[in-house]
């Protein structure tokens, strides 16, 4: 009986964002109806689940000098695992840039050594301020980012962010150690 009434409250706000729509006749109006009526009535479980946002900086392995400011957006999947999807901005316009995925030290210690190569530690970032969780108060950011301290990231970078124009990276662009 609940699924028969929120599919009826979810048409009738289709219906009525429809008709508010309508009434506009600004350019790209359709596609603004096209998108409200997919928010409203397609379920994005998955994208919700990510339920926070850290900020730091990536230096790119294969080129130091390129920096960027990396906006992750994470969900944790166990005490272990985080995983993250990161944006070159966090505004509604921000491309995903790459995902990363957190591990704690002791999923680090079980991998083997060429693995470990490729997974970057966290204990630099956090002290020193390059990891911030933009938002939360200063006492739950500690307590949330002392949860992170001796963890390693692995992370791949798939969009061009640091030459605009470009549609992507055409190669692995994983962060720095």
């Amino acid at each position: 009986m609940r699924t028969v009434a929120l599919a009826t409250v979810r048409v009738a706000t289709v219906a009525l964002a429809l008709i508010a729509c309508g009434k506009q006749d600004s350019p790209g109006s359709t596609e603004k109806v096209r998108e409200k009526g997919a928010e409203i009535t397609q379920e994005l479980a998955p994208v919700r689940a990510f339920d926070h946002y850290l900020d730091g900086f990536h230096v790119m392995r294969d080129d130091p000098a390129m920096k960027l400011e990396a906006h992750h957006y994470c969900k944790a999947v166990s005490e272990d695992l985080t995983q993250c999807a990161i944006f070159d901005g966090n505004a509604a316009n921000a491309n995903l840039i790459g995902i990363e995925y957190i591990i704690s030290e002791s999923l680090y210690r079980s991998l083997d050594d060429e693995e470990k190569a490729s997974w970057h530690p966290h204990n630099y970032a956090i002290p020193s301020g390059q990891l911030v969780m933009p938002g939360v108060p200063a006492p739950a950011e500690k307590a949330a980012l002392a949860k992170k301290m001796n963890s390693y990231g692995k992370t791949w970078h798939i969009w061009d962010t640091g030459h605009h124009g470009h549609i992507g990276a055409n190669r692995d662009e994983s962060a720095a150690k």
